[in-house]
């Protein structure tokens, strides 16, 4: 299996979404982060190929990058599921991986929880820290519940040039 790890966009801010009523569940995309997701989202398919499968948390942020990466991808299936909600035990997202068939899958969640899921993916003894941008993504191979190989880090940056020019 190839998974794709890919945060959320740049979302609005919590005290403007509490300002207009919206909770931390509801805080939607900016403008600027739809735009920058679109891009970041154009270099990753670009480079990692498309998925067949697109899961995201349930939080709005999460669900609109999904579907910004579909769109991106040729519109594969986009799945909610709870496996990516914020604070949830790593052996959900590995359960939920366990259960899937699709051969390259892309989540979409929040960090901390992707870069400690990460992690706790490749290393045996997880120790130091792994940080991804907002439109950032990780890609792996290998087997839910085994081993999994980090192949690349990217950078929203990266991804956004990388859309450009391919």
């Amino acid at each position: 299996m190839e998974l794709i790890v890919f945060r959320h966009g740049i979302a609005l801010e919590r005290d403007a979404a509490e300002e207009q009523g919206l909770s931390d569940e509801h805080r939607p995309l900016t403008e600027k982060g739809e735009q920058r997701t679109r891009a970041a989202a154009r270099g990753l398919v670009a480079w990692a190929g498309s998925p067949e499968l697109v899961a995201a948390s349930p939080l709005v942020r999460a669900g609109q990058t999904a579907a910004l990466l579909a769109a991106e991808a040729g519109d594969p299936p986009v799945v909610v599921t709870e496996a990516l909600t914020p604070g949830r035990p790593h052996g959900d997202l590995d359960a939920w991986l366990q259960g899937q068939s699709a051969g390259r899958i892309a989540v979409v969640g929040h960090e901390p929880d992707l870069s400690h899921w990460l992690l706790s993916a490749v290393c045996a003894r997880p120790t130091g820290a792994l940080t991804l941008k907002k439109a950032g993504a990780a890609l792996l191979e290998g087997r839910p519940g085994s081993s999994w190989t980090l192949t690349a880090l990217l950078p929203p940056k990266l991804l956004r040039t990388y859309g450009e020019v391919a």
